[in-house]
């Protein structure tokens, strides 16, 4: 199944080959029966876009949440970011937003860190905690996230979230954002 999610992948960026994106649905679609998750995932993403296939936000919802319930980390916060914005076919739910990004950030996802400082930071889904905010800043910039990396330098800038005021290390920071 991963050799076929590869192949589509091939068709869909047109990697050595020219671009086919009904030819990289069909390949997404053969590993995605077999299991392969990305696969699940990328296919989501074809329909979510109508690329190779007619757009279908149903459909590529159903396939989002599959692969999410199986641990899939760009779906959790693909799914979080629907539920924070209330985009994508979901309602807007802010508990339900964090516990997506929560559940990806704990795969080591860089965007899911930054959205879960954001909601410990401004108490979105979760009671409003500087301290955890500054954790999840820190580990997104780990991770290379720019605004991880710039939200990081915001709070020893303004000495917040239980870190001594640092203007040399923000200004690092911003400038490594």
């Amino acid at each position: 199944a991963n050799a076929q999610c590869n192949l589509g992948f091939i068709y869909a960026t047109g990697d050595g080959v020219e671009a086919d994106p009904e030819e990289a649905v069909r390949w997404f679609l053969v590993a995605a029966e077999s299991g392969d998750l990305q696969a699940t995932y990328n296919l989501s993403q074809m329909y979510s876009g109508g690329h190779g296939v007619e757009a279908d936000l149903a459909a590529s919802l159903a396939l989002l949440r599959q692969a999410a319930q199986a641990g899939h980390p760009d779906a959790l916060y693909n799914l979080g970011i629907y539920s924070y914005s209330g985009g994508g076919g979901v309602e807007q739910d802010l508990s339900a937003a964090f516990v997506f990004f929560k559940n990806a950030a704990s795969a080591g996802h860089g965007e899911a860190l930054f959205s879960l400082g954001l909601c410990y930071s401004k108490g979105h889904g979760v009671e409003k905690d500087e301290i955890q905010a500054v954790e999840a800043y820190k580990k997104s910039a780990e991770s290379g996230n720019a605004n991880g990396i710039f939200n990081l330098g915001l709070y020893y800038y303004y000495g917040e979230g239980g870190l001594a005021r640092d203007l040399d290390l923000a200004e690092d920071l911003f400038q490594r954002a």
